[in-house]
């Protein structure tokens, strides 16, 4: 167990949520002449009161595949190493050759670069680490002049984890799944206890916690919404929800917080339509890499055809959403038309810039390749249809509580009083355009 129990506490659920073992944190603590250590010691101990804002205590795993060259055997006979040597007539079944003059013990052990930069091939070949099939020998002879003794070596492959911290400067976190925690009590220091039942109790009681997962981060902050902090308010009622987006002072600032959710949580769920996409455009594995049964002519010939369905599909699509109306004739109808086709568009626009995708139009684009005119085309199309999405609904949105009086007040009275108000916006939208 750790000194502390504080770090202790967050090292057990750390290695839970990530499924690592503890060693792996202590390597984390250690690392670095004990600067993870030190991120964590300004977590629990800053008093946020002090400071402008409190920032969460991020960790993130990060796995690895580590290949190197163990010794299994030696070879003491010479009849011995004849035999290994006679292994090479098989062309298919060749190994490698190193000559060292150094001692050699059971601990040794050679970086697969190493063996690259400094081997030889029994075949008397200079080593090609680019070819495949070379990559793929398994075995070395270790001939040492230090003490005249050949040694047998196979090529192994360790999987490591390693964790990393996070504190107040947050990098490379997209697309990893990474662990928070969060103080509650921004005023107090948290301070040691004397055993690690009593921590375990302050730390459930000052710290909340969770699990992002991998490129989805926005999904699970949209389930945190709905299921717990929604919960955690009670229901507007129904007068204040009609009008709490324009007379703020007949709330109260329960309903004002719960309002503010739900704005925020509609704005996530719109941005997570708008990078998931109503369409895919599809790809499979055999279009991104020369296979051994193809051309390089065929390989691009393929990659054509592919991005000409893609214009047939967003060509499709782009129509679609043109040909689209407003059903009903109120403002309110008109201002919600041009914000679900700015997501429409965008999620478009996201679809055409996926990494594979970008990847085969870079390498069309390199050889000058007219099959990817109409894709060009296309995406300018709908960047221009975006920005008049974007612009119609933003400033209609200047505009959206007196046109939310307009369309909900019941009182005459009411709407005579904003009627000067949403003139004045309407003339600040004209001179603007």
């Amino acid at each position: 167990m750790l000194d502390d129990f504080r770090i202790e506490w967050i090292c057990r659920r750390t290695c839970q949520m990530l499924n690592v073992d503890r060693s792996i944190f202590v390597d984390m603590l250690e690392r670095n002449n004990g600067f993870n250590e030190d991120l964590i010691d300004k977590f629990l101990n800053m008093n946020t009161a002090l400071h402008e804002r409190s920032y969460a205590l991020l960790f993130h795993r990060e796995d690895s595949t580590r290949k190197v060259w163990q010794m299994i055997d030696s070879i003491d006979e010479e009849e011995d190493f004849d035999e290994f040597d006679n292994d090479d007539d098989d062309e298919n079944d060749q190994q490698f050759i190193l000559t060292i003059n150094e001692p050699i013990d059971a601990e040794t052990e050679y970086p697969i670069d190493y063996v690259f930069n400094n081997a030889r091939l029994s075949t008397g070949d200079i080593i090609d680490s680019m070819y495949e099939n070379v990559r793929n020998i398994q075995r070395l002879l270790v001939i040492n002049q230090y003490d005249n003794k050949h040694y047998y070596f196979q090529l192994r492959s360790f999987h490591e984890a390693r964790l990393y911290c996070e504190y107040q400067h947050y990098h490379n976190l997209t697309k990893k799944i990474f662990i928070y925690f969060i103080r509650t009590d921004i005023n107090q220091y948290l301070i040691q206890s004397s055993t690690y039942d009593e921590m375990n109790l302050l730390m459930n009681e000052n710290l909340i916690y969770g699990i992002i997962p991998e490129e989805q981060p926005l999904e699970s902050l949209s389930e945190i919404l709905s299921l717990i902090y929604k919960n955690l308010l009670p229901p507007i009622n129904d007068q204040s929800l009609k009008l709490s987006s324009f007379i703020v002072e007949e709330t109260s600032e329960r309903d004002q917080l719960r309002l503010s959710l739900n704005r925020f949580h509609l704005q996530i769920q719109s941005t997570l339509r708008q990078m998931q996409g109503e369409f895919h455009l599809m790809i499979s594995n055999k279009n991104l890499f020369i296979n051994g049964e193809e051309t390089e002519e065929e390989y691009i010939e393929n990659l054509e055809y592919l991005v000409y369905d893609w214009e047939a599909i967003l060509h499709e699509e782009m129509n679609n959403e043109l040909n689209k109306r407003i059903l009903n004739t109120n403002p309110l109808d008109e201002l919600e038309f041009w914000h679900e086709r700015s997501i429409r568009i965008t999620s478009i626009l996201e679809q055409m810039k996926k990494d594979d995708i970008m990847r085969i139009i870079h390498i069309l684009t390199d050889l000058d390749n007219p099959s990817i005119v109409g894709f060009n085309n296309i995406k300018l199309q709908l960047q221009n249809y975006l920005l008049e999405a974007t612009d119609n609904y933003k400033f209609l949105s200047t505009i959206e509580r007196h046109l939310k009086t307009l369309q909900m007040a019941k009182s005459f009275q009411v709407v005579s009083n904003m009627l000067p108000n949403l003139m004045q916006g309407l003339k600040i939208i004209w001179l603007v355009n």
